[in-house]
């Protein structure tokens, strides 16, 4: 629940946003976030679509990250699935992570040196 309260009070300022899919979903289990694309990137100002579902063990097992919106980056799969071990912002995972240090860790993996210059696909291109 704090993390629900968390995303519905983040800050206008933030490239992220979260919160659930469904309103009704009492098991908090389906999450919908968005990130803006990181500035002096190739992801700059791209709005970015992610699905995540956090499974009857979370915290203490990681939840299932997939973009929903094409992106071309080292740590996403080819059909949009985020490989958290990728993440070195994020470490190991651990029950004191959340939704929004996954969030954060993302975009700094997106500013890294490794990503911040791919090529990306056509900004309305999903998968």
């Amino acid at each position: 629940m704090d993390e629900l309260e968390r995303g519905e009070k983040a800050a206008s300022f933030q490239s992220y946003s979260y919160g659930l899919s469904d309103a009704e979903d009492i098991t908090l289990t389906n999450w919908h976030a968005t990130i803006i694309g990181p500035n002096g990137t190739t992801f700059d100002n791209r709005i970015y679509s992610l699905s995540i579902v956090c499974g009857p063990e979370y915290p203490n097992s990681a939840p299932v990250v997939s973009f929903s919106t094409m992106i071309n980056a080292s740590f996403v799969g080819p059909r949009g699935e985020v490989d958290l071990s990728k993440l070195p912002a994020l470490g190991k995972w651990a029950p004191e992570h959340t939704i929004e240090s996954v969030l954060k860790a993302i975009i700094e993996e997106m500013k890294s040196r490794s990503n911040r210059s791919n090529k990306q696909p056509a900004e309305s291109a999903v998968y």
